[in-house]
């Protein structure tokens, strides 16, 4: 195991524990999973049965009845698609939100219970940033980690099982770009641990600013004018300002692979180009070249949620 795996892991492990505090807002995400899967299928079950009805309008003699009976199976699937995904992530969200909850009332209990003296010397900034930030960044991974197992995982493996099994030819065609996209994924998921540590200590520094500026106020009107009180926010913000600026260079050209690569189109333009010749020297049908581009780019679609979902957990750790 790499060590970005293993912070990865650690990261996740965290995550566990902490929801592990809330059985009911486990209970709740185990069922956004579910409705997640559920959700990814019936989405590439119902542009199956699309790809098939608009298929048998081009056939010789096209039977009313079976792009009738195609039609409904495409709208039943990508109704249920909707209706479960949309469930999964009203769930997570609600869970997620419960467990901002629980987790602030634990760190105000802990707070309570610790010495004065500790907490003067964690200072209101440190405070803030735990007891505000760092349960908010929870969120995005809580409320988008479990439905992404139906958009991101569930969804792009259902869509290579149908693609392969109704034309192996096209999927060996739409799996081109993996591997490049497999090389992006892993320059955008590095844990740059030093820059976040960085990021971390300016915003702390950036909210102890802000309140020594704000609560020292009546202090700076009637001993001083301000300059001294004003220049140590400003450096703050500065600070913050180099820390982003640093953050975001070491994404820069993983960044530009990912506008490149994982997007849809590259993989569309490839089953263009392989698929019409196919089509033209009749190795596939229609059919199977309408397949190939509605569910073809969904593997690689899939790249770009999981980005930024290490990501979130990278951020949440």
């Amino acid at each position: 195991m790499t060590e970005s795996e293993k912070r990865a892991e650690s990261g996740l492990g965290t995550i566990r524990e902490l929801v592990a505090l809330s059985p009911a807002v486990r209970r709740r995400l185990l069922r956004a999973a579910l409705l997640g899967v559920l959700g990814g299928v019936g989405g590439v079950v119902g542009l199956v049965c699309a790809a098939f009805a608009v298929g048998e309008l081009f056939a010789a003699e096209p039977s009313g009845s079976v792009v009738a009976w195609w039609s409904c199976g495409a709208l039943v699937g990508l109704l249920v698609g909707f209706g479960a995904r949309w469930l999964a992530e009203h769930m997570a969200h609600e869970a997620s939100y419960e467990l901002e909850v629980v987790l602030r009332r634990a760190l105000a209990d802990a707070l309570a219970r610790m010495p004065l003296g500790e907490v003067q010397r964690l200072g209101a900034g440190r405070i803030k940033k735990v007891v505000q930030d760092d349960v908010k960044s929870l969120h995005n991974v809580v409320a988008d980690a479990l439905p992404f197992v139906g958009s991101g995982l569930a969804q792009p493996l259902a869509a290579a099982i149908a693609l392969g099994v109704v034309q192996w030819r096209l999927l060996l065609a739409a799996l081109i770009v993996v591997p490049i996209a497999v090389v992006c994924l892993s320059l955008l998921t590095r844990d740059h641990a030093a820059q976040r540590a960085r990021y971390n200590d300016a915003n702390e520094n950036i909210n102890a600013a802000v309140v020594e500026f704000v609560q020292g106020m009546p202090v700076v009107r009637t001993f001083d004018d301000g300059q001294g009180s004003f220049r140590r926010f400003a450096d703050a913000v500065d600070e913050f300002t180099e820390a982003v600026a640093g953050w975001l260079a070491t994404s820069r050209s993983g960044g530009l692979l990912h506008r490149l690569f994982i997007v849809p189109l590259p993989t569309l333009l490839i089953l263009s180009a392989t698929g019409l010749p196919m089509l033209v020297a009749d190795w596939i049908s229609v059919t199977d070249f309408l397949l190939a581009l509605m569910i073809g780019a969904m593997p690689i679609e899939a790249a770009g949620p999981l980005m930024h979902l290490a990501n979130y957990i990278n951020d949440a750790k």
